[in-house]
């Protein structure tokens, strides 16, 4: 079995494979506050369109649509917001441009948990 790029281990949790320990925690987290009525509608793998795909390159090969995948999305029912929440280990370059394009696209923001 080879090593996940940053030492992820995958984690099974009401029936769905994490990438991550950590993620599979937090989606513990959330089903809890989701049963208390703290937030509503979660989803896990929610993905938003970037850029569509493109023709690139002197071969004008089609590139597939550049998207980001958030871990999960949920209504905070205290303020009525649409939250759309990541967990990561390592905050990356490619992450940090899909943010900035998720904002410029969207109007919204990931909000980061370890």
């Amino acid at each position: 079995m080879t090593r996940s790029k940053y030492h992820s281990k995958k984690t099974e949790l009401d029936g769905y494979v994490f990438d991550s320990k950590a993620e599979a925690a937090r989606w513990g987290e959330l089903r809890f506050l989701e049963r208390a009525g703290e937030i509503s509608d979660l989803k896990r793998q929610v993905g938003f369109v970037l850029a569509p795909a493109v023709r690139l390159g002197a071969d004008q090969r089609m590139k597939p649509a550049l998207k980001l995948i958030v871990d999960f999305q949920y209504t905070d029912e205290r303020t009525g917001k649409l939250v759309l929440e990541d967990t990561k280990g390592v905050v990356t370059e490619a992450f940090r441009i899909k943010q900035h394009l998720l904002k410029d696209r969207y109007g919204m923001e990931v909000r980061l948990s370890k």
